[in-house]
């Protein structure tokens, strides 16, 4: 029996709305990115680390990472995918480009736009750690009031795009949001 003096039932851990302290990440890149989560205001909505327990059934199976943070404010849903691929500079820029900007952007973006996919279709299969025990403490909104944010982390090419541009610059791509597609 529970009284207002002890509100959860005895042996009920009652876990925090968002548990990101515990995030680590799982590579360098992550651990970049979970650090800057916890730095801002993010650390109030986010989750970094995120699964999905496609492919998992009666504790068996292999889960998949949704994405690498997850950030739930009202009917707004940030989802971070973030790529650390490192740029060939062996090869000519005309080969080595392509090669790094489908793994690192397009990679990105296949994860993004499977997140929110998987999200639309299974909001409520949506786990804070790989073995599916811990549901995402706060709902994701439902369909029609939901509204997606895609942001895709690339790292890897800043020292490339230097050295491409005579060190002018901050080393970073250029954003031209008027291209649709590849």
């Amino acid at each position: 029996m529970t009284t207002n003096a002890d509100p959860k039932p005895p042996g009920e851990q009652i876990a925090p709305l968002f548990d990101l302290l515990e995030a680590e990440g799982l590579n360098d890149s992550e651990r970049i990115l979970t650090a800057l989560c916890r730095k801002s205001f993010l650390r109030l909505w986010s989750q970094t680390n995120v699964f999905t327990d496609e492919g998992f059934r009666d504790g068996k199976g292999s889960t998949r990472e949704l994405c690498d943070a997850l950030v739930i404010f009202g009917n707004d849903v940030i989802i971070f995918s973030d790529k650390h691929v490192s740029f060939q500079t062996d090869k000519d820029v005309a080969v080595a480009w392509p090669r790094w900007y489908k793994r690192a952007v397009l990679e990105s973006c296949k994860q993004l736009h499977g997140a929110k996919s998987w999200l639309d279709r299974f909001p409520d299969r949506v786990f804070l750690d790989p073995r599916c025990t811990r549901a995402l403490p706060v709902a994701v909104p439902r369909q029609g009031a939901v509204r997606f944010h895609l942001v895709a982390v690339t790292r890897g090419s800043r020292e490339p795009a230097l050295a491409f541009h005579g060190g002018v610059g901050l080393g970073s791509l250029a954003l031209d949001s008027s291209i649709e597609g590849d």
